[in-house]
């Protein structure tokens, strides 16, 4: 582990230096070392992928993770999501390529792309701003009907590759339904990182990132052989933090059911259901 930790120190540095554009991360350089993705640029200033995944690899740490998440909803907020690029491109460049060559607000030239609008809501989480990640999560839903729905020309409950965006005029419209990841990476926005339920090799851990006015809710999860009925209170409305956890009534520390621990393994070792209550504070 010594040597990939070293790398990727290496490379976060790289990034940090190179890549941090004041507000926000650049996208890249193309082969003439003109950089794409910079408050420079006429066109392209911003790209989404490059500020959520600076996040989520933990590149961005402190004061910039928070900026270049900042810089998404300032630049790249629509009433369905973000959108994957700002300003749209106008005319082709062969030295950026496939964007270019899209119209304003369709495709990578600025749609809102499911894909990566999943990848900013996981961020927000790890930020610990549940009432962004969450609304994020409602508007980019495929019933969200923020434009009249029959714009959206696909079936209401699928998720679509892109939505188009106010960039362009049929925004609302939806294209390239059943061929995404979109709906994979949502599920486990809202069950791993909304409701915090994430698995993990020792087990099952308890990490909620939730809007402030949620006082409660309810989840039932399978994991290795056991039905785990989940409570969560929120009484001082927070966003983030697990208090207290109780497994079949019996208090334990932390907020990782710990499947190696075998105080734990024994408070429920007779019982295929599993009740678990969890306060937030």
């Amino acid at each position: 582990m010594g040597f990939y930790r070293n790398e990727f120190e290496k490379v976060a540095d790289a990034v940090n230096t190179h890549c941090w554009d004041g507000e926000w991360y650049t996208r890249g350089t193309n082969d003439l070392g003109e950089v794409i993705g910079s408050a420079a640029n006429e066109e392209g200033k911003i790209f989404l992928n490059t500020q959520s995944w600076a996040v989520i690899s933990g590149i961005a740490q402190g004061d910039r993770a928070f900026k270049c998440m900042n810089s998404v909803i300032r630049h790249l907020e629509t009433p369905k999501g973000p959108k994957i690029l700002h300003p749209a491109f106008t005319k082709p460049n062969p030295n950026i390529g496939l964007a270019t060559r899209c119209v304003p607000g369709k495709k990578e030239n600025g749609a809102v792309f499911n894909h990566p609008v999943s990848w900013a809501i996981l961020a927000e989480c790890l930020l610990g701003r549940g009432n962004r990640a969450y609304d994020i999560y409602k508007k980019a839903l495929p019933f969200n009907p923020v434009i009249e729905i029959d714009r959206y020309e696909i079936e209401p409950y699928v998720y679509a590759e892109y939505v188009t965006s106010p960039d362009h005029p049929t925004f609302g419209q939806a294209s390239h339904s059943w061929l995404t990841g979109s709906s994979t990476w949502m599920l486990r926005d809202a069950l791993d990182y909304i409701l915090g339920i994430r698995p993990t090799y020792a087990g099952l851990l308890i990490d909620p990132c939730i809007p402030k006015d949620w006082k409660s809710f309810n989840v039932i999860r399978k994991f290795r052989g056991k039905e785990y009925h989940i409570t969560v209170l929120n009484p001082n409305s927070i966003n983030q933090g697990i208090k207290e956890i109780e497994i079949n009534g019996c208090k334990i520390s932390g907020n990782l059911i710990d499947l190696q621990d075998k105080s734990i393994a024994k408070l429920m070792s007779d019982n295929e259901i599993v009740t678990v209550l969890a306060k937030m504070e």
